[in-house]
This record gives C-alpha cells, structure tokens and sequence, in this order.
C-alpha cells in the first residue's frame, strides 16, 4: 500500500488534490501516477 502526496505549488491539477493522502494498492497508484508534469508521488503505507 501506499499513500498519495500532492505537491500544493498552485499548478497540482484538481484530481491530484482530490487524492491527497489517500492509501491506494501499488497497481492502483501506477496507474494514476505519470501524468506530464505531475510532481506528485506515493509513499510507502508502514503497517502499525
């Protein structure tokens, strides 16, 4: 699992926003991630 972390510099697009701080699957974040100049990125989700 990982956790979805915007950049908020004013240019992150509104579906990025949206996502921030979600957890998603690592497949489900691969897909979402790499848009052009997207500077956003995913953090890895430590189990407690």
């Amino acid at each position: 699992m990982v956790r979805w972390k915007t950049t908020f510099d004013g240019r992150a697009r509104d579906t990025h926003i949206a996502r921030h701080n979600k957890i998603y699957t690592i497949d489900q974040a691969s897909a979402l991630i790499g848009e052009p100049n997207c500077r956003c990125a995913v953090v890895p989700v430590v189990p407690e």
